[in-house]
């Protein structure tokens, strides 16, 4: 299968694609177009899948984290001042149809969140925690809304970010309570040790950037009080591993898709005696997973 696959990206099918590619090495946005970016992820996971190093299978786990810690500050073309920016405002990213992008996307997963939380009687005053806060915008939101709010990244560029959020906080004077750690998702109980327990634990958009997610999965169980529920939101399904493929070796990021049926197993493997998938309804490889698990 390799051999047929070194074949196949060096063939007039996949000829687009390597032109592309092999143009704009570096460019991982190629403008946001959707037919140049398929192009070049088809060619590349064709010819890597013929050296042995597709699907990516990540090892060094040091070495993860310090490429996951500097990704701010490591975009090509762009600049870190910039970057950071642009992080300090999310979720409000300006688009043609912030509904069906960016903001509306971002405020939908809040109050799907938000809905979550209150099916499963976490109601506000409860204390939270979130892995993976990059620049700490779900765990602002949340704080103001009435949570107890404890946020970690391994990031120091994030952590920055997340704590000029809560200065802000503290000018605004309307007592909302977030705290931000430094601590990677393996790790997060030892380093969240003083403030233990918690009535739920939530990662967003963020558990597919882990180095190890079923050892995040432990770690959420052993910060939790009994009964209190973790939950697993907008992660990306199978599909993802192929769509990012191109743009995360180039920003050498952790960029791989979940199946469904190792995310429910991985759950009750660390502990987890109630798994319920919150979406979606319908088993694909598109549509990101909102999953809940009771301690």
């Amino acid at each position: 299968m390799r051999r047929s696959a070194g074949l196949l990206a060096e063939s007039f099918l996949l000829r687009p694609g390597r032109k592309i590619h092999e143009s704009r090495p570096d460019d991982w946005k190629l403008d946001q177009s959707f037919k140049d970016k398929a192009w070049a992820s088809l060619y590349l996971i064709a010819k890597d899948f013929s050296r042995g190093e597709f699907p990516p299978n990540f090892t060094d786990q040091q070495e993860t984290y310090r490429r996951e810690a500097q990704y701010l500050e490591s975009i090509p073309g762009a600049a870190v001042n910039e970057t950071l920016e642009r992080e300090m405002r999310k979720p409000f990213w300006p688009s043609d149809a912030p509904w069906l992008s960016g903001l509306g996307q971002y405020l939908k997963s809040f109050l799907f969140l938000l809905r979550y939380l209150s099916q499963a009687d976490v109601p506000p005053s409860s204390k939270l925690l979130e892995l993976g806060c990059g620049s700490g915008w779900m765990a602002e939101f949340l704080a103001l809304y009435g949570y107890t709010v404890v946020a970690t990244s391994l990031a120091s560029a994030e952590l920055e970010l997340a704590r000029r959020r809560v200065a802000a906080l503290d000018v605004k004077g309307c007592g909302a309570k977030l705290k931000i750690l430094a601590a990677a998702m393996e790790t997060v109980s030892r380093d969240t040790a003083s403030e233990v327990p918690f009535d739920a634990v939530y990662v967003h958009e963020a558990l597919h950037h882990a180095f190890d997610w079923k050892a995040a999965a432990g770690e959420a169980y052993r910060v939790l009080r009994p009964g209190g529920y973790f939950f697993i939101c907008q992660e990306p399904n199978a599909a993802h591993t192929y769509i990012c493929y191109r743009s995360a070796k180039i920003l050498q990021t952790h960029e791989i898709g979940f199946h469904k049926s190792e995310l429910v197993q991985g759950l009750k493997d660390v502990g987890f005696s109630e798994v319920t998938v919150l979406l979606p309804k319908v088993n694909n490889f598109i549509s990101p997973f909102w999953i809940r698990a009771r301690k």
